[in-house]
């Protein structure tokens, strides 16, 4: 969640190289040996802390700009890239420039690099030693290497050798491997260093060639110790400026939500946190980065009991911001256990289709012992199954709901009753009652306890006729995340055939980032953009393609993206679409396979005629039967 404008750093850092500052040498001729990555089918930087291996990458990015050679897909790693599933949708993120709306195959992304030849695609991965020996990160990775097309390449670098067919690919001369040796500076390359940072000559001759020590050296005009270089640049520097600093070093990225937090009222922004300061990455968008060295250096600058105080406090903050994803990070390393289990709930408050299961695998990673074996781990656990089985995702969301009640975590116990009435929804609505436990969470103010029993009598409003009650219920959606409750409400006012009523313009399907899939749903039933524009922005939605995710999500998508292909006489698309989701039908509710159903029966009414296309919706009656009040798919139909 973005908080007073300001662009989440970590997205910056993890999908986009960092920000080349001033007083780089430019390495020529490893960045001409990168240039060939374009070229062959691997290429490996590895080599120690401080070798300037993102830089390097950094600087040959930032000339392929100019080049344009092929396209460079760049994802830095984090631990939570150990998991498979996080690590595809890192670099399907990548790859896309946005979110595919669910996690992605190793097909998927081959296909994707195929269908861009001959332009040459290559997936620069940095930071890859943090996998470890996560070997299924890593068989994501070798599958990748394996199974691109010959316009794809891969690039991997670390501190370590990744474990790669490379001596393989070397003796075929489809590999590179730039080391140590090679990333150290050159006589000709120091010399250079030490005019671009006004270095006195006679120090320059003395610098390693060590790039990250040279340029702790050359800022402290000593030829000493990492660590001794570090305490003359340090000792420059004014004491809250070490302190915020040695508070940040175990952080992903450093920007003004951050500090604002750390140091509430202070005035202190990250660009003043970092002057001065070497070893430092910028994001061009006000975010930065400590390179390890530095943040060893720092290490023990601040008592271990006052650090984790301070990340406590700033934990607490940033929740308050509603920055929840770095609340959970510092709350974290502070060990602060109530604020994470709050910073988790209300995370995983959002609609579903915006929290993918690596994200719930990462949350789980962020977990103590304890709180892992408590109810919140139970709705994690849950939470895995929901992209698939809609049924068993319920069932486990039914266990911890139960566990939750019994050890009287209500707002865990609230969040499982959420997401069980969202299952009942999508299948059957004569299970979705409304319960005294619900209104009585909901009198003691847990949060979405109120949402909960207030989308239920929608709901069951609607099936009585009375659609003045169901409007009139949502009002008591007010407990919510904001995006939450945006779309529940979006979703709602369409299924009461209400979609003047949403809050969306047709300008809103062209802005940046991801398509609103509901307000765009709401804007085709209100008629207001034309079936052949409608099939140009619905035919490149996230799971159209067929990308795995959501299941529940992508039938629904695959559905009403057939019917606006109908409208335009699409017909093949349409079949094609619909059985992609007939595929998958068995994992999701009725009121989601309604939508194929009726699908169906509009085909058939293209294909054959108004005979075969009445069979079809009496098929479709049978499944889901009218009713006081039509269900959402009978509305598309409809239009």
């Amino acid at each position: 969640m973005t908080v007073s404008g300001a662009r989440p750093s970590r997205a910056a850092f993890r999908h986009d190289p960092p920000e080349l500052g001033a007083g780089l040498v430019v390495r020529g001729r490893l960045v001409a040996a990168l240039r060939g990555r374009f070229e062959r089918r691997l290429t490996v930087v590895a080599a120690g802390a401080g070798f300037g291996k993102t830089t390097l990458l950094a600087q040959a990015v930032a000339e392929n700009h100019m080049e344009q050679a092929g396209t460079d897909v760049w994802l830095r790693v984090t631990p939570a890239d150990r998991d498979p599933g996080h690590l595809l949708a890192g670099l399907t993120r990548s790859l896309l420039s946005a979110d595919s709306g669910r996690s992605t195959t190793v097909d998927d992304l081959v296909e994707e690099v195929w269908s861009r030849a001959p332009t040459s695609v290559a997936f620069v991965i940095d930071d890859a030693h943090v996998l470890g020996d996560a070997d299924g990160a890593w068989a994501v990775v070798r599958e990748l290497l394996d199974l691109l097309p010959a316009n794809g390449h891969l690039v991997v670098a670390g501190r370590t050798e990744p474990p790669l067919p490379t001596s393989r690919l070397l003796a075929a001369d489809e590999a590179v491997v730039i080391d140590e040796a090679a990333l150290a500076f050159t006589p000709d390359e120091l010399g250079a260093f030490g005019t671009a940072r006004g270095v006195d000559p006679a120090l320059a001759e003395k610098l390693p060639p060590w790039p990250a020590l040279a340029v702790l050296q050359s800022a402290a005009g000593s030829t000493a110790s990492a660590a001794f270089v570090g305490d003359e640049v340090l000792a420059a520097l004014p004491d809250e400026q070490v302190r915020l600093l040695a508070l940040a070093a175990g952080l992903d990225a450093l920007d003004d939500v951050l500090v604002e937090a750390l140091a509430p009222g202070s005035g202190w922004t990250a660009a003043d946190v970092v002057r001065g300061v070497p070893l430092v990455q910028a994001d061009g968008q006000g975010a930065y980065r400590l390179h390890g060295l530095l943040a060893a250096v720092l290490d023990g600058r601040v008592d271990a009991a006052e650090r984790s105080a301070a990340l406590a406090a700033a934990g607490v903050r940033l929740l308050a911001a509603g920055a929840d994803r770095r609340a959970i990070e510092a709350a974290a390393l502070a060990g602060d256990r109530a604020t994470l289990h709050r910073a988790i709930c209300r995370f995983l408050t959002r609609p579903i289709r915006r929290i993918s299961v690596p994200d719930v695998v990462a949350l789980a990673d962020r977990l103590p012992p304890d709180l892992r074996a408590a109810p919140i781990g139970a709705f994690l656990d849950a939470a895995r199954q929901w992209e698939g089985d809609n049924a068993r995702a319920e069932q486990l969301f039914v266990e911890a709901e139960a566990r939750a009640r019994a050890e009287g975590d209500d707002e865990v116990e609230a969040l499982c009753t959420w997401r069980i009435v969202q299952l009942r929804y999508l299948d059957d609505h004569d299970r979705l009652v409304v319960e005294a436990r619900h209104d009585e969470l909901a009198a003691r103010g847990v949060p979405l306890a109120r949402s909960t029993p207030a989308f239920v009598r929608s709901v069951l409003a609607q099936r009585r006729g009375d659609i003045t009650a169901a409007l009139a219920a949502l009002d008591d959606l007010d407990d919510a995340d904001p995006e939450q409750r945006r779309e529940t409400m979006t979703v709602r006012l369409v299924d009461l055939g209400r979609p003047e009523a949403v809050p969306a313009a047709i300008e809103d399907l062209f802005s940046p980032g991801s398509v609103d899939l509901f307000a765009a749903q709401a804007i085709w039933l209100r008629g207001e953009i034309p079936p052949d524009l409608a099939w140009a922005v619905a035919g490149s939605l996230p799971g159209v393609a067929g990308r795995a995710g959501v299941q529940h999500e992508q039938v629904s998508i695959r559905g009403l993206v057939a019917l606006a292909a109908l409208a335009v006489g699409r017909t093949d698309d349409a079949e094609a679409l619909l059985d992609r989701a007939r595929a998958v039908t068995d994992l999701v509710g009725a009121h989601v396979r309604l939508l194929v159903t009726v699908g169906d029966a509009l085909v058939a009414l293209q294909r054959e005629d108004e005979d075969a296309a009445r069979d079809g919706l009496r098929r479709a009656l049978e499944e889901v039967p009218l009713g006081l009040w039509p269900a959402r798919p009978y509305l598309y139909a409809l239009a």
